[in-house]
This record gives C-alpha cells, structure tokens and sequence, in this order.
C-alpha cells in the first residue's frame, strides 16, 4: 500500500462540543467508510475512551488503532492528536507510506482518477487535495438548503446512497458558490483550485508525504474538526488545493450530514 488513511472515532454522547449519533449509526458509518478506503489503503484510526476502542476491536477489521488517555485528551483534541501522532511516526512505523489521507470517520470514499492525483501530488508536493463532499438530502428541504449555504440547484443530484431513504435528493457541499467562478488547474483540466477556505473544504485531505510532515495542525477550540480536516493546510504560504471538476471524480458520501439536513 502506498497510502496511509487517518480516522478519527469518537462515539460517546457525553461531551458538548462534539456532534454525535446513536452509537448504532456510528459504527454502521465507521464500517462503510472503513471498506471503501481499505480498497486502496492502510488504515490507523484513533479512539481515546475505553467503550469506542472495545467496539471498535470487537468488529475484528483490519486496521492500527492509536488510544490515547481520556484524562489527559478530551474529546475535541482526539482530531489533533491522530494526526500529530502519525506525522510523529512517518519516519518509523509509517515510513512506507507516500501519500496520507485523513477522513472523518463517516464518509465513504470514491477515488476514481487516482492516477491523476498521485501524478500532481508527486509533480508538486505543495498541491493537496480535497474530495467533493456529497449528503443525503430530504425533498422537502431542498429549498432551505439552497438558501442557507447560497448554493446553486444544479447540485442537487439524484444519487443511490448506501444509507439513501425514501426518494431523497442528495447536494454536493461546500462547493462553489452561484456566483464564483471556477479556475481550472492549468497543467490538468479535470480539477480546479480552491480559492476560499469554504470551498476547500471536504471534512478530509489528501496530500503527498512531503506536505504531510510540514502541516502545522494547530489545535482550535472553535471547529477542531474542520481546522484538522482542511483549514490548517490552506492557511498555509504557497500550498494549493485542488477538487475534481466531475463532481463524481473524487468525491465522499457524507453519512451524517443527512441527520443535519433533516433540521433544516
């Protein structure tokens, strides 16, 4: 394997500033999103409570899992911690691994240009990339989703999810606004650069190792999540990222967004 993917997993419903599920729909999410990435990747997932690594070790899959000290790291800091702790090891135990892919726990991966990525990344290592980030999303709260996020109709898409209910739509996210205007990637037209930190954002990255070990993930009281998951990288000097202009080139199925979009 030339790629290493980075998970964090929380699932407990005792700390305020964490979003979660019933713990059921946590590890139904966990597990899909663990087949679609170890078709093409190793897996390190970190926990840092006893009950979430016991369920997670019972499922008997094949992937490292990283504890860390429920006393000494709060919930918030788990996304923090996971990635300081493989870049801390890329020169030891994960010093095979030429590119590094952190996800959120409840996304499903489709990579489907590859090669194409792997050939950018490897040109210039201060190019990173961020899927296009798919939800499911219930009919009759097309209209309020639109109008929230200003968000044009025509990403609104008829999509079989492998959660989908009912006859529900689902929206790509965090994609460019009505009136931004898309700039191609010059030396490959299939990709465009992001030029705004919300539309960088895909809750996950993808990046060559030489780009991993540079990233300062800096810890954030406000949004630890998505500062992990993307806005440490594009805050950097002379780093781009790129998404797939086919939306369906390389894009993620964002499981729990739909519990979201429900409260619209």
């Amino acid at each position: 394997m030339k790629y290493l993917s980075i998970l964090p997993y929380y699932a407990q419903d005792n700390y305020p500033h964490t979003r979660v599920l019933p713990k059921e729909k946590s590890i139904d999410y966990f597990i899909e999103t663990y087949k679609s990435m170890k078709q093409f990747s190793d897996i390190v997932v970190g926990v840092q409570n006893d009950i979430d690594y016991k369920d997670l070790t019972s499922l008997e899959l094949d992937f490292y899992i990283a504890k860390f000290d429920e006393h000494t790291v709060p919930p918030n800091h788990l996304w923090h911690e996971i990635v300081k702790y493989v870049q801390n090891k890329v020169d030891s135990d994960f010093s095979k691994y030429e590119f590094f892919f952190y996800n959120d726990a409840d996304q499903i991966v489709y990579i489907n240009i590859k090669d194409d990525i792997e050939l950018i990344m490897r040109t210039d290592s201060n190019i990173y990339f961020s899927p296009q980030r798919l939800e499911q999303l219930p009919i009759d709260k097309i209209e309020a989703r639109l109008i929230k996020y200003n968000s044009p109709a025509k990403q609104v898409v008829d999509y079989k999810g492998k959660f989908k209910e009912n006859d529900n739509k689902y929206i790509f996210s965090n994609h460019l606004d009505i009136d931004e205007e898309m700039q191609l990637y010059e030396h490959n037209n299939k990709f465009y650069k992001c030029t705004t930190k919300d539309n960088a954002y895909g809750s996950a990255h993808l990046c060559h190792r030489e780009l991993f070990v540079k990233v300062p993930y800096i810890f954030s009281s406000m949004q630890p999540g998505e500062h992990i998951a993307g806005h440490n990288l594009f805050d950097m000097e002379n780093i781009t990222c790129l998404k797939s202009v086919n939306n369906f080139d390389f894009y993620v199925d964002h499981l729990s967004g739909y519990h979201s979009n429900q409260q619209l």
